[in-house]
């Protein structure tokens, strides 16, 4: 694998210092703003080249979201009570897209497997592009809702997409961002490890999650206002439904759950007691319009 010294996406800065270093891997804060990358991280062909053998979700993990899926639908109608086109930015095997065709909205999608558009044509015959969101070519202000889900920390210009994302928008369109939430990953590699240490059972590698980009509150904020987004609201993102990975061995189900929502409803008190400025949850969930 060749891997290459990058920049901060965010503001150009080469100046940062180590952060945590799992599994061998170097993350690396920008000391100009914060952002929490990778460093060396794989170049752009081989990044495109591991996307194109491996969806950026699967089947079963899809089917655990469910749930949140329909829970976003409800919410985005609100908002956008005539249906209009919705593109989904590494869309996996299409289940999300599936639901939103179901709600009414005219569906596009974006992954880089070959295998899973294949998948969403033939099972769903929905239109799917196998190439990255710049390289489409969309007509500005092209669509009423852009959605990426868990898709933006895999990206190696999270910015140059947004920036894309933000051209083919609509002028009263919105634009929806999940990614999982530095702090709390961090510290939930670092609890998975010492139960590793105390039980030999892998943990870490299974109850945390890095990629090539790593958000916070304030780093979604600050990335997603560059891009030219007006007005933004970040939140912490309901909880997926079991065990979509496979972290805790079988039999847990009933555990795993009440965990999961004892967390969110903790990190939802702590939100709603500072004001909406601290969203510490597993994951975060941002919603980004243009108004000023």
């Amino acid at each position: 694998m060749v891997e290459v010294r990058v920049g901060c996406n965010l503001c150009g800065s080469d100046k940062n210092r180590p952060v945590l270093k799992p599994y061998g891997r170097t993350y690396v804060a920008c000391r100009k703003c914060g952002l929490v990358f990778l460093d060396p991280m794989p170049s752009l062909e081989h990044s495109q080249r591991f996307y194109a053998e491996k969806a950026s979700s699967d089947p079963e993990v899809e089917g655990h979201r469910a749930g949140m899926y329909e829970n976003f639908l409800e919410k985005i109608e609100k908002l956008k009570p005539k249906r209009g086109r919705l593109l989904d930015v590494g869309c996996g095997y299409g289940e999300f897209m599936k639901m939103a065709r179901g709600h009414g909205w005219e569906v596009f999608g974006i992954e880089l497997s070959y295998e899973a558009c294949e998948y969403i044509r033939r099972r769903y015959g929905l239109p799917v592009y196998s190439r990255s969101l710049p390289e489409v070519g969309f007509p500005s202000e092209y669509f009423d809702v852009v959605t990426m889900w868990n898709v933006l920390d895999h990206i190696p210009d999270p910015l140059g997409h947004l920036r894309e994302a933000r051209r083919v928008i609509k002028a009263d369109g919105v634009l929806f961002v999940r990614v999982p939430n530095f702090p709390f990953q961090r510290v939930s590699y670092h609890i998975g490890r010492l139960i590793g240490k105390l039980t030999g059972y892998d943990l870490a590698h299974k109850v945390s999650v890095f990629h090539l980009y790593c958000f916070t509150h304030d780093s979604l904020r600050r990335i997603l206002k560059e891009a030219g987004f007006g007005v933004v609201r970040i939140l912490n993102s309901r909880p997926s439904r079991g065990d979509p990975y496979a972290a805790f061995p079988p039999g847990l189900d009933g555990v795993v759950r009440f965990g999961k929502h004892l967390i969110y409803l903790a990190t939802q008190v702590l939100f709603f007691a500072t004001g909406g400025e601290k969203a510490l949850g597993p994951s975060l969930e941002a919603y980004a319009t243009m108004g000023a």
